[in-house]
């Protein structure tokens, strides 16, 4: 019996062994071969995920403004008596259905200008802090001629995370 479990530990070393070894050989050839992503094509497949963002996010403002106008149209309703709603309420379907162009035109608005017609705030009890965003902090740097490691350094970030920012803002120059 004991003989038996010995060569069967020595089989099973030995099916190991080679197993190891073959991992080995596979590990040397994958250190030859070249990424699977250049440093271009990892850029262009995140601006597409980032565009892909940008259009479910503006999807999502369009239903959170239809519910809002809903949700109004249910608050004034409850105010009326039943005749009064049931008239309003055809007259609200009607204004809604005509206003979903102007709200679409209004979705379409840069922020700044969304922000030049909002109400404006009391400046007496509003401080300022202004921060650039990590973007803005990494192309500044760069256009200082600081290299990508050092960005990446000091503003604790990765380097791959600096080097995709500088070359999404390249390509969108060379876009302009």
């Amino acid at each position: 019996m004991v003989v038996v479990l010995l060569i069967f530990s020595l089989c099973l070393h030995l099916v190991a062994f080679y197993l190891i070894t073959i991992l080995v050989q596979r590990m040397n050839q994958m250190k030859g071969e070249q990424p699977i992503m250049d440093d271009e094509t990892l850029a262009v497949a995140m601006e597409q995920y980032l565009e892909e963002i940008r259009h479910e996010n503006d999807i999502l403002i369009e239903r959170i403004q239809s519910l809002e106008l809903t949700s109004k149209a249910h608050d004034h309703k409850k105010k009326m008596t039943s005749d009064e709603a049931k008239l309003k309420e055809k007259e609200t379907v009607e204004t809604l259905k005509g206003d979903i162009n102007p709200v679409k035109q209004q979705m379409k608005k840069s922020f700044d200008e969304v922000l030049l017609e909002a109400a404006p705030l009391p400046t007496s009890q509003i401080q300022d802090q202004v921060e650039q965003s990590t973007e803005a902090k990494i192309l500044q740097l760069h256009q200082k001629g600081q290299k990508i490691e050092a960005i990446a350094k000091q503003l604790n970030l990765g380097k791959g995370e600096v080097e995709l920012t500088i070359n999404i803002f390249k390509k969108k120059e060379k876009g302009q």
